[in-house]
This record gives C-alpha cells, structure tokens and sequence, in this order.
C-alpha cells in the first residue's frame, strides 16, 4: 500500500489483494489495526472538525471508498505511482469475513440499528460457512446512557471454542462516520479487538436492508446517485459534495498556478 493525503486526511492507495495482506500481516504480527474508509463526506467535515480529522489521520490503513476520492487524486496528484482504485467499504468487510472464515479469525459486529446486525450475522455465517461471529451490541454506544462494560454482550462465538480460547481478531462497527471513529479510537484497546473497521452503512447493505446499485452504476461511479434514490432523506447531506468538489477545484487550480509561475 503506498499513503497520500486528501486535504490533510490519509488515504492508502493498493488493490483488495494489497489490503488483505497488510491486514492479515497485521494480525499475524499481534499489533492493533484501525481501518478507515475516506469519502467524500470525511474529506468535508475533517475540515472543519480537527478532532475528526485528527482521529482519521490515526489510521494505519485508509480505504478510498467513493468515486470522488479517486476522481479527486488524479485531478490534484497527476498520475501517481500507483493506480488509485476506489475500495468501499462494504466489499473490504466481505472479503476480511471471506478471509477470517478461511483463516478461523473471529469476527465482531457492533451497531447498525435494532436486528440489523443479527440479520448481517445470519448472512454472512450462509455465506462463508465456518465463520465465527458474535453480535456485540445493536445499541448506539455513544448515545447515553451506554456502559461498556455493561451494555456489551459477550463474547459468545457460536462456532464456539473456549472462551479463553478466544482471540478478538476483526470488529466492524457501523455507527456512522464520526461516531463510529471516535469510538474505536477511543475504545478499541479496552474491546480488544486486533482489527476495527468502521463501515457505516455495510451492515444495512449486507443484510439486505438498503438495496446496493447495480455494478454498473458502481464501476460509473454513480453509487451515490442510487443510494439517493432508495433513501432520499440524504438529499441533506448531499451538498457536500458540492462542497468537496470546491475544495478540490480550488486545490487544482492552485496547482497549475504554482506550476504557471515557477516552471521546471
């Protein structure tokens, strides 16, 4: 994986196959992982929120997830060393699960909003046979009042070895961006979990609760357009892409300025 940045915020360039390996060296080396997924959303609001951004810049690996980043790499970065391929976030959690099965890794899930993470459980123990996961909690953990000591269900792998047996390899957590971040950061020593991932909306997606777009409007770089379509209520959220394109306008024309008046 080669690191650039994106307006102050990590973003790790490398294929599927790139990442995996990273993560599984990871956790064969025994040392904690937090994985981010930047998109356009992140770039605007770590702008204006230091402390976001700064938990961000903790990543030690930061997915580009959204056609935007991509779009906005070449436009400001020229042609990089490596091809910048866009990783959602949703895709890099099935193929870890992919790989946590075939590596008997234990899969936590945390969040996601009342029975969508059982439901994400249920499919994904269908779809990789052999995986061990638990549900950790469908509460929101930074919404009071949440104890964690408390509130947190056990760890409970149906799988099952003994619980002393147990490593915490991956936990997903789908609070939101922001929420989701600030908690790992926070929390993830306590949890011990050698992997946390923050994947907002995957759990809705996997479980089949918010349908995905088709492949063609991914690999067009339309995902959003859809999602706008199936959940309209984030017509709110989209001027911030207007906002994104800005910043990235702006950065791009600053570029060619510079290059204008100081000439090789």
């Amino acid at each position: 994986m080669q690191r650039t940045e994106l307006f102050g915020v990590p973003v790790d360039l490398g294929t599927k196959a790139d990442a995996l390996s990273f993560v599984e060296k990871r956790i064969r080396e025994k040392k904690r992982t937090f994985i981010t997924t930047p998109n356009p959303e992140f770039i605007v609001d770590a702008q204006g929120d230091k402390e976001f951004r700064a938990i961000l810049q903790k990543a030690d690996l930061a997915l580009p997830d959204g056609s935007g980043i991509i779009w906005a790499l070449r436009i400001i970065k020229g042609r990089p060393s490596i091809n910048p391929l866009r990783l959602p976030g949703v895709d890099f959690m099935l193929a870890l699960c992919k790989r946590a099965a075939e590596q008997k890794w234990t899969v936590s899930l945390l969040g996601g909003g009342e029975n969508v993470a059982e439901e994400t459980k249920k499919v994904l123990e269908r779809r990789f046979p052999g995986i061990r996961i638990c549900v950790l909690s469908e509460r929101d953990p930074s919404t009071p009042p949440f104890d964690l000591a408390q509130d947190l269900r056990p760890f409970d792998f149906t799988q099952g070895s003994a619980q002393d047996d147990v490593k915490r390899h991956l936990l997903f957590v789908a609070l939101g961006h922001k929420k989701q971040e600030r908690f790992i950061v926070e929390n993830q020593g306590r949890l011990g979990a050698a992997v946390a991932m923050g994947v907002g909306g995957a759990f809705d997606y996997i479980s089949g609760r918010v349908p995905r777009a088709p492949q063609w409007m991914q690999s067009a770089g339309f995902e959003w357009l859809f999602r706008l379509f199936v959940q309209p209520w984030r017509i709110k959220r989209q001027w911030k892409l207007l906002v994104f394109v800005f910043l990235v306008l702006r950065a791009y024309f600053y570029v060619v300025c510079l290059r204008r008046n100081n000439p090789l």
